[in-house]
């Protein structure tokens, strides 16, 4: 598990929650990228990952 920082609100449709923005979550990188391309038609960033 990584932690990312959301950075645009989102609804995970996986997890049938809304993450809001500035949100901390802690996801696999695989679903991060899972998220990202389902997302990436609007044209901006919803997560960014912290390092540890």
């Amino acid at each position: 598990m990584a932690k990312f920082k959301v950075l645009n609100r989102f609804k995970d449709l996986e997890q049938n929650k809304i993450h809001e923005k500035d949100d901390t979550i802690d996801i696999t990188v695989k679903r991060a990228n899972e998220i990202k391309d389902k997302l990436k038609s609007y044209d901006r960033p919803f997560l960014e990952r912290i390092p540890k």
